[in-house]
């Protein structure tokens, strides 16, 4: 059994949600399917962090607005306000309704991530 799930780094909720899914998932299975013993499961988690290996490939305009002000180069400070306040790390308690450019540019993000990162991926999903 794998799971994918993207989540953002700073939800750690989410990671719990996405665990309690899994374990109720797993284990209504067990009431249908007869699991040999030593059966496992991997998951992946894909957290959400600026990329700035692909903030360099965004339209000048974009990665300005994007782009956080304050030491630029270091992933963990993010936008504070505007259309893009907190990318990617939008809030699911504040943000529930994010613009189609917020939302457009997380999904442009995370395919990039994962074609980026292909073989990772393959691996992960035992498709290699």
């Amino acid at each position: 059994v794998v799971l994918c799930c993207v989540v953002c780094l700073c939800c750690i909720l989410c990671v719990c949600i996405a665990l309690a899914w899994f374990c109720i998932f797993f284990f209504s299975l067990i009431d249908v399917y007869v699991f040999e013993q030593g059966f496992t499961a991997q998951i992946t988690f894909v957290y959400l962090s600026r990329t700035l290996e692909w903030e360099k490939l965004l339209p000048t305009d974009v990665r300005e607005e994007i782009t956080p002000s304050k030491d630029p180069n270091n992933p963990t400070n993010l936008v504070s306000k505007g259309t893009f306040k907190n990318f990617p790390n939008i809030s699911t308690y504040t943000q529930l309704h994010p613009a189609a450019e917020l939302a457009n540019l997380i999904s442009d993000m995370c395919g990039w991530i994962i074609t980026h990162n292909a073989a990772f991926f393959k691996k992960a999903l035992g498709v290699a």
